[in-house]
């Protein structure tokens, strides 16, 4: 009888550790993997190029504060492309501030480098996200990404270096026209003795010596120049004032209105001429008046001519 009570007690222990050690058992999973078992939840998915470390289980806060976890990570073909979509488990009660303006960000927690998912909080006035609604992702930096960005940077660094290190070569080598005048000591000593020259040339200006010295220097020339400007501009005045024939000339229409009549009065004759009417233009258009005319001139003369030699002919002086 006692043993038989005392394997009934026993039992009882046993099962009352195995039960206590199953409930710790399930405590610690709830507390160490955040799970809410006992909450409603709801899904939402991203889709991602890289999982930067992410694993299933990890965290999902909501500008800060945990919200749920990473349910799933898996490769689906969308677009003919093969991407990485990934499901969140999410606490239903934070719906409503998760909105289409949210984003989704891929982030480092704690020192030892865990990688989770912070959602930036919507605005009230926003359309909240339903079951199964994809996520906007928010390109983030990291080292895992970085190198795709860095390795171009530094290919064009190298690059740089090279051409420096060439130039610096060929310079070095007495190559180029740098290299020459850092090498070559006969490139300097022209150089000197072209400087040598100039200097001599300014030195001989400032001491008034050759033209270009005197032109410089001496202010005859610019006096001599100031007084042709002036009396250029005093003529100049003049003109434009009406002074002198010249000036008269320029302002005065009288003269252009005289010659204009001079001119319109020489036409009329002219026209007038070309009328065999009139003496002159009988005298320049008909061919027997100039003959005629030429035959009178020349009886004139005959008739002259014997006046000269037989005077007596023509005059008879009688006293009586």
């Amino acid at each position: 009888m006692y043993s038989s009570n005392s394997k009934k007690n026993n039992m009882k222990v046993g099962y009352t550790i195995f039960s206590g050690l199953v409930i710790l058992f399930l405590f610690v999973v709830i507390v160490g993997t955040g799970e809410n078992l006992f909450s409603k939840t709801y899904n939402l998915k991203l889709v991602v190029r890289e999982t930067e470390g992410l694993k299933k289980g990890g965290s999902v806060l909501l500008g800060g504060l945990k919200i749920g976890s990473i349910k799933d990570i898996r490769f689906v073909p969308i677009d003919n492309k093969n991407q990485i979509v990934i499901e969140l488990s999410l606490l239903q009660e934070y719906a409503g501030k998760i909105t289409t303006r949210s984003s989704a960000a891929i982030e480092t927690f704690g020192l030892l480098g865990d990688k989770m998912i912070n959602i930036s909080l919507g605005n009230p006035d926003e359309k909240p996200l339903n079951d199964g609604d994809f996520l906007k992702v928010e390109e983030t930096f990291s080292i895992e990404t970085a190198g795709s960005v860095v390795e171009p940077i530094l290919k064009k660094i190298d690059g740089i270096a090279s051409d420096i290190k060439s130039i610096t070569s060929n310079t070095a080598l007495g190559n180029g026209t740098i290299g020459k005048l850092l090498v070559n000591d006969s490139a300097i000593n022209k150089l000197n003795a072209l400087l040598d020259n100039i200097s001599g040339i300014v030195s001989k200006i400032n001491s008034s010596k050759g033209s270009i010295g005197k032109l410089i220097n001496e202010p005859n020339l610019y006096n001599d120049i100031a007084a042709i400007t002036f009396n250029l501009k005093t003529v100049t005045d003049s003109l434009a004032s009406g002074k002198g024939t010249f000036g008269k000339l320029l302002i005065n229409d009288s003269l252009y209105n005289n010659l204009n009549d001079l001119t319109s009065g020489l036409n009329t004759i002219v026209k007038k001429t070309e009328n065999d009417s009139t003496l002159i233009g009988g005298s320049l258009n008909d061919k027997t008046l100039y003959i005629k005319f030429n035959s009178l001139i020349d009886e004139l003369n005959s008739l002259i001519t014997d006046i000269k030699e037989n005077p007596d002919r023509y005059i008879n002086v009688s006293v009586f």
